[in-house]
């Protein structure tokens, strides 16, 4: 199979809160006004491509979990393909609700351990496997060995810098 770009990394399942009238203080329960339930993370990315018209396909890990079973019927109902996905028997749940509060927004999230299943590796073998014309994946040292697997296929490279507190702080 062919596909324009690959997207390498870690969907979630978003909630998102807005048209908040103000943050609840401890103990206290505020209603707001509009909520979605919806993917995030690397499947914004994966969904906007396909959307453009690419073929595009996802190396992602995703579990046996409700929240699993939702990402991946989302990313399919976008036409997606998730063929590439890392499938394990377990739970693997990652969870982000967004509070869109005061022309900002802050995030709560969670994410079960992904460190047992190296991710790295899987996705090296997936794209010395598959034919495409772009890697987009995340900036992290971590993921070097991918990014160097894509070069060596002559694939073009995107990033996604994501939320890396001591990348994006550091003056350097």
């Amino acid at each position: 199979m062919t596909y324009d770009v690959l997207v390498q990394g870690i969907i979630s399942t978003d909630i998102i809160f807005s048209s908040i009238p103000k943050l609840p203080k401890p103990g206290e329960e505020v209603y707001c006004g509009s909520f979605e339930f919806t993917c995030g993370a690397a499947y914004n990315t994966a969904v906007a491509l396909s959307r453009l018209g690419m073929k595009v396909a996802v190396i992602s890990p995703i579990g046996n979990d409700f929240l699993s079973h939702f990402m991946k019927e989302s990313l399919e109902a976008e036409g997606v393909s998730t063929s590439l996905m890392l499938e394990v028997d377990e739970p693997l749940r990652c969870l982000s609700v967004a509070i869109n509060y005061g022309g900002d927004r802050s995030f709560l999230s969670y994410q079960d351990n992904v460190e047992k299943l190296n991710l790295a590796e899987y996705a090296c073998t997936v794209i010395q496997k598959t034919d495409a014309k772009v890697l987009h994946t995340w900036a992290g040292k971590e993921n070097r060995a991918v990014i160097e697997a894509a070069k060596k296929k002559g694939m073009y490279i995107s990033l996604d810098v994501g939320w890396d507190e001591e990348w994006l702080t550091n003056p350097n």
